[in-house]
């Protein structure tokens, strides 16, 4: 079985740092990448890079985290590939509580408040 892999998308490092550090003592030899834009994520995805589970902060400069979950979901299915082997798990990570509906609209797995605890993160 080969290694999962976890990105974080967020335009804050501290966020990035938090959740990295989190991945990185309770999931064995996993693959985490780190994201600061919506942008380099899509790009990456796009070259063919394979993620698990995500974690996509919402409100980030440029593209923001529910218009990178659409774009995602669009390139699979242009693609032809299966959404239910090529998607991402995703988890957005947000200060913003009144953005929940918008989350679970483009099917989303989770969503974590900021501040995140490391319960709700667990």
């Amino acid at each position: 079985m080969g290694k999962m892999c976890f990105a974080i998308c967020d335009d804050e490092k501290a966020v990035r740092e938090l959740l990295y550090g989190w991945l990185s003592g309770s999931v064995y030899n996993a693959e985490i990448k780190e994201y600061s834009s919506a942008e380099d994520l899509i790009k990456d995805i796009d070259s063919g890079s394979k993620i698990d589970v995500l974690f996509l902060d919402i409100a980030m400069g440029g593209t923001d985290g529910i218009e990178a979950a659409k774009t995602l979901g669009e390139r699979i299915e242009e693609s032809g590939r299966s959404i239910r082997v090529s998607r991402p798990l995703i988890i957005f990570v947000t200060g913003i509580p009144d953005r929940m509906g918008d989350a679970f609209g483009v099917r989303a797995y989770g969503y974590l408040l900021k501040p995140i605890s490391k319960a709700a993160f667990e």
